[in-house]
């Protein structure tokens, strides 16, 4: 990713000031940000698949044989559960077909939580696992750095800006300017330089635009700009509908503690049931009694119902399917059963709709098979251009030394469109931006002291 993404051109346009800096800010920034955008194109690959993959490797938890009977009560079914590994339930996930097994989340007493996976025909336990060592977790965790911490995220974030700024550089790059002798060919072969450096190019042509999307909509996660991007969407009415909760008392706890949930969502807090003191105990509503009352909603198999947290606690059922726009949460009171909070993708505001489509897209939900491969193009470009470009930079470097493009003294003026794009990249991403100003300090800095060096 390092090295020009580029055509044989005329001497004048290579010696160019513009054209020199250019590609040594395509050089570097590839050079310092490898480790990581290697890192997200593996994880993302696995990720994307994560569904397919479990279905494989758990085939016979996953999957039971339908029966012409009913299906057993949500609350039998969790009291099966409990018999073999005690605790509390947290959650419960229903089966999206007839032939899917049901899960029961249940926190254990050390504190572990465990997924069991039943038939729900027969409550016959299928398998069980911790959740913390579930591999599609890892993966999810390795992918944002968060495993490492939230500065590690915040890195990932940075990186991510300047995946953007690499495909813009490569471009400009790769911009024939008048000559179009073989801009779309393969020339020599693999032990040849050119050979992959036109492989690059043309990955980069290819899968550009994908991985262009791909760092735009990975960026609602990031722990600054995605964290900015709710508070200002939500400020101006385009993100979560706020009146929802308006008259609704409301807890401390975030949804999101509650597992995977849209990202429209995730930093709105739980309503309160209400548990006013009297003479008498109030008894709370069954899962059963909660599961009907879901039905009743329309909500569609596949849902989840996550349990009351507490006393004051509420049953909040998420239904987080392929298609963004089917998205929908319901919080209802453990006592009363009466319904708090029924939002969906329709209340959302523009804002948060574009949002919850571009993450669909990215996990390879939305468009389901279609998704899933265009975005795994994208990955594979990414490792092509990562190899190619190291290769590249192995064929041609002398020993011990990096060799970077080398700049001209008397600089040139700076193509406005691609200092506007730069630019506006840095002011929306903030990070980016700062990262910015840091490399042009170090490379000006730099640039003075090789010219010092020559005097």
């Amino acid at each position: 990713m390092q090295s020009k993404l580029t055509n044989p051109i005329s001497a004048s346009k290579t010696k160019s000031a513009l054209y020199a800096r250019v590609w040594r800010w395509h050089f570097f920034a590839g050079l310092l940000c490898l480790p990581i955008l290697l890192n997200l194109a593996i994880t993302g690959s696995l990720y994307l698949f994560r569904g397919e993959i479990n279905d494989w490797v758990y085939h016979n938890e996953r999957f039971v044989m339908p029966v012409p009977q009913p299906a057993i009560s949500l609350q039998r079914l969790t009291q099966q559960a409990l018999l073999e590994y005690p605790g509390e339930v947290k959650m419960v996930q229903t089966p999206a077909t007839i032939d899917r097994s049901l899960s029961v989340f249940i926190k254990q007493p050390h504190g572990e939580t465990v997924q069991v996976l039943l038939n729900p025909f027969t409550g016959q336990i299928l398998g069980a696992h911790a959740e913390s060592q579930q591999w599609e977790l890892i993966v999810k965790k390795l992918h944002s750095l968060t495993l490492v911490g939230t500065w590690a995220n915040w890195l990932v974030e940075v990186v991510a800006g300047w995946a953007m700024v690499l495909v813009i550089t490569g471009l400009y790059l790769w911009w024939p300017r008048g000559n179009t002798a073989n801009i779309m060919s393969v020339r020599e072969s693999p032990k040849k330089r050119v050979w992959w450096r036109d492989v690059h190019a043309l990955t980069g042509l290819m899968g550009g635009s994908i991985i262009l999307f791909l760092a735009l909509t990975g960026m609602p996660w990031s722990a600054f700009w995605g964290q900015q991007l709710g508070k200002i969407s939500t400020a101006y009415g385009l993100g979560f509908p706020t009146y929802l909760w308006a008259a609704i008392p409301q807890s401390s706890i975030p949804l999101d503690s509650q597992g995977d949930v849209p990202w429209t969502l995730e930093k709105t807090t739980l309503p309160t049931s209400s548990h006013e003191k009297s003479d008498s105990v109030i008894a709370p509503i069954s899962l059963d009694a909660a599961q009907h009352m879901f039905e009743s909603a329309k909500l569609k198999p596949g849902y989840s119902i996550r349990l009351p947290m507490g006393p004051s606690g509420v049953y909040t059922a998420l239904q987080f399917p392929a298609d963004a726009t089917q998205e929908r949460v319901i919080h209802i009171d453990q006592y009363s059963g009466k319904t708090l909070i029924d939002t969906g993708y329709a209340e959302y505001g523009a804002v948060a709709r574009v949002t919850e489509w571009g993450t669909s897209v990215h996990q390879g939900k939305q468009y389901g098979m279609i998704s899933q491969l265009m975005m795994l193009v994208g990955c594979v470009a990414l490792v092509l251009l990562i190899i190619s470009s190291v290769t590249m930079w192995c064929k041609r470097r002398p020993s011990g030394k990096l060799v970077a493009p080398p700049p001209r003294r008397q600089e040139g003026k700076i193509t406005r469109n691609v200092a506007i794009i730069t630019l506006a990249l840095g002011v929306i991403f903030p990070l980016l931006g700062v990262s910015i100003v840091l490399a042009l300090i170090f490379d000006t800095v730099w640039q003075f002291f090789i010219a010092k060096e020559q005097q």
